[in-house]
């Protein structure tokens, strides 16, 4: 039997796994509503916060696929990691990123930082959107 007066923790197991797991590339496959940004966010920050103590820079960049969900992955995710351990950072919104960011970052203050933008394709690559795209035609045949 659980004991509700028991404090929750803070990770599941499968969340731990995750988090412990090391490799530059992963894939996981979650239900909906289990932790992926959570536990994905505490990643990020750990990383940065590592490679500030090591003197490196850690880039982190979440593509989400709106605004509101990029806000919240910084909101209540990295922001709150970061609080949480007690870290230097600063929160930067859509006003200091300029247009082509779309979201926010947590900025440490050895440059590392975890971002989230909208997941639109010209937005991740850092590039402006064309305003005529071009028609190709198909090939004749």
């Amino acid at each position: 039997m659980i004991d509700m007066r028991a404090p929750a923790p803070i990770l599941y197991p499968y969340q731990r796994r995750y988090l412990a797991d090391a490799s530059r590339w992963k894939a996981a496959m979650w239900s909906r509503q289990t932790g992926k940004t959570f536990t994905t966010t505490l990643e990020a920050v750990l990383d940065c916060l590592t490679a500030e103590a090591e003197g490196r820079i850690a880039r982190w960049t979440i593509l989400s696929i709106s605004r509101d969900r990029a806000l919240d992955a910084i909101r209540t995710g990295a922001a709150l990691h970061a609080q949480a351990i007690g870290a230097a950072y600063e929160l930067l919104m859509d006003d200091s990123l300029g247009i082509e960011q779309q979201a926010a970052m947590v900025r440490f203050p050895g440059g590392s930082y975890v971002r989230a933008i909208a997941a639109r394709p010209e937005t991740a690559r850092g590039m402006t959107r064309q305003p005529h795209p071009r028609r190709v035609r198909p090939p004749q045949g």
